[in-house]
């Protein structure tokens, strides 16, 4: 992932509105106590919107001038910015966590299995997993593998138990309804709510 298709606002008033809009929407599946991981953190600027309601946050990234950003704009007590590569993160990452967010990262990477897979071992027991992916085609050049809804489904599937699908239109979150036709739609991006099997 190049620095090419990140941002780098410096106060949450000039961050993207449709990735706000994300954190804001997850954070009521989650608890003010949770210690909560999100991989890849990418821009860092949801923060301030995150530790509104989380104990602790730790955020990771391959990228070090992405969490050098994050440290001097949006650092605060209950942030831990880590640059780390997701990819290649095995068993020397042993943490675990309450909740994982990744939010547009499953397209960005060949090995979803093992990302998947990952993400599994680091959750603790009463866990929850927030994950989205735009609709295939998206037309990104940075994507390696988009996804089908029916694709996204079947990888969580196997590894957790998929509670809900939302989809995200702009700032509009709905249920996603099979009924419904989506084609209106330039862009679109699925949320899955996932819990222990």
């Amino acid at each position: 992932m190049t620095s090419t298709e990140r941002q780098s606002p410096e106060t949450i008033e000039s961050a993207e509105i449709t990735h706000a809009a994300r954190y804001h929407f997850a954070k009521k599946f989650l608890k003010s106590d949770q210690i909560t991981l999100d991989a890849p953190c990418w821009t860092w600027y949801w923060t301030s919107i995150i530790t509104q309601i989380w104990a602790k946050c730790r955020w990771i990234d391959i990228s070090k001038d992405a969490i050098n950003h994050a440290n001097t704009f949006f650092s605060n007590d209950l942030n831990d910015f880590l640059v780390w590569n997701i990819e290649k993160i095995n068993n020397y990452f042993n943490d675990r966590f309450d909740a994982v967010i990744s939010f547009e990262w499953i397209e960005h990477i060949s090995n979803q299995e093992d990302f998947l897979d990952w993400v599994k071992k680091i959750l603790k027991k009463n866990w929850v997993l927030i994950i989205s992916t735009p609709r295939k085609p998206h037309w990104n050049p940075f994507h390696i593998k988009e996804l089908e809804l029916e694709e996204f489904v079947n990888l969580l599937n196997y590894r957790f138990k998929v509670i809900s699908i939302y989809t995200q239109a702009f700032t509009d979150f709905q249920p996603y309804d099979e009924r419904k036709d989506y084609s209106i739609y330039k862009k679109l991006n699925y949320i899955a709510i996932c819990r222990k099997k």
